[in-house]
């Protein structure tokens, strides 16, 4: 595979970085959302009240709390300002980079690894959700962190990695409900169910990592109880999100099933001509062989971007941040396709792929 110059990587990575810290110092916060959670934020530094969230003195219930809990301590370090508001997010955005690298590496190689952290890194989705700060920020990286601990750990059975990887899934649903669970849980599932391990759906493991979770999740639900009842954990684990696709819910709006399959286009912008390739190849493959026993392959980034994808655009309410979620997982696959270009440079295909992207740009 060829690469790039001893450092490449590095100068990339600095110089993206640069890109980020401009924005969260130079750019004022964005109605509605993000100026909203930074209003919640100061509110809750100012009165000290932690589980029972307020916007305006008024109960609010829309969002689970992780996001304000983190910036009003970044606002008691640092003062109430749009960066302190940004930073937990974007600390979240640079683990989430280093997840999905070596997500790469454990599933691939080093190399995949590094192009899947470039290409998430430099998605226009991230620098938007980077800077327009809502709960999919810390969502999107907290998965892609469970996913990773949950495979190393599936692989060298080291019971820190399992920890790490329930606690990854908790901090996903503190900051926005049960897909955060859902989204991993459909990737491990797809790649399971594809390799004929049927055994690893009934581990005992998974139990105790519900029982940390549910220990991790227990002062927002108490929270939740104390300030709307049973009906403040219902919304949580039932209504805010598949309410959605019950109907339940009263967010609707005129969208249609594509949606998100052209949304796609823009947020993961320049590098979803390569990521769509990558899920039709990886799809093809699949019918051709008929799904017989695979000997050495994985489809849990197939799995973790596609199966999500499919839910989510079932929605009656759609937002183009709802998808952010997956993004890691579409780098993975964009980044296969990336080096398996690379390693034939000379080939026809490179050179079509290339003259896209040139156009992209």
């Amino acid at each position: 595979m060829s690469t790039l110059p001893k450092y490449g990587y590095l100068a990339l990575f600095v110089l993206t970085t640069v890109v980020y810290l401009l924005g969260m110092v130079a750019i004022d916060l964005m109605d509605v959302d993000a100026a909203q959670y930074a209003s919640i934020s100061r509110e809750m530094r100012e009165t000290g009240s932690f589980l029972q969230v307020y916007h305006r003195h008024e109960d609010y219930l829309d969002k689970p709390p992780l996001l304000f809990w983190l910036s009003a301590c970044s606002y008691g370090l640092f003062g109430v300002s749009a960066f302190a508001y940004r930073l937990p997010s974007f600390l979240f955005t640079l683990l989430g980079v280093f997840a999905t690298y070596r997500l790469g590496w454990l599933l691939y190689d080093r190399e995949t690894g590094k192009i899947a952290a470039l290409v998430l890194y430099t998605c226009q989705a991230y620098f938007l959700i980077s800077h327009d700060v809502r709960t999919d920020t810390i969502l999107a990286n907290a998965v892609v962190f469970g996913t990773w601990q949950l495979t190393d750990y599936l692989r060298n059975r080291r019971p820190l990695n399992g920890a790490l990887a329930f606690g990854g899934f908790a901090l996903a649903m503190l900051q926005k409900g049960p897909i955060g669970l859902m989204v991993p849980g459909l990737a491990f599932a797809a790649d399971w169910a594809y390799g004929r391990r049927w055994k690893l759906f009934l581990r005992w493991e998974w139990l105790a990592g519900g029982v940390l979770m549910l220990g991790l999740l227990s002062p927002m639900l108490w929270g939740l109880y104390r300030q709307f009842g049973a009906d403040g954990i219902r919304f949580f684990f039932w209504t805010q999100s598949f309410g959605r696709l019950t109907g339940e819910n009263v967010w609707k709006d005129d969208s249609d099933a594509l949606f998100f399959t052209h949304t796609f286009l823009w947020a993961f912008l320049p590098w979803m001509v390569l990521a769509y390739y990558g899920v039709a190849t990886r799809l093809w493959n699949l019918v051709r062989g008929r799904f017989a026993r695979p000997v050495d392959a994985e489809v849990l980034t197939l799995g973790g971007f596609l199966l999500p994808f499919i839910a989510l655009s079932t929605s009656q309410y759609k937002l183009p941040h709802y998808i952010f979620v997956v993004f890691p997982f579409a780098a993975l696959l964009a980044a296969r396709v990336i080096g398996q270009l690379l390693a034939r440079v000379e080939a026809k295909p490179f050179r079509v792929f290339f003259s896209i992207q040139l156009f992209i740009a």
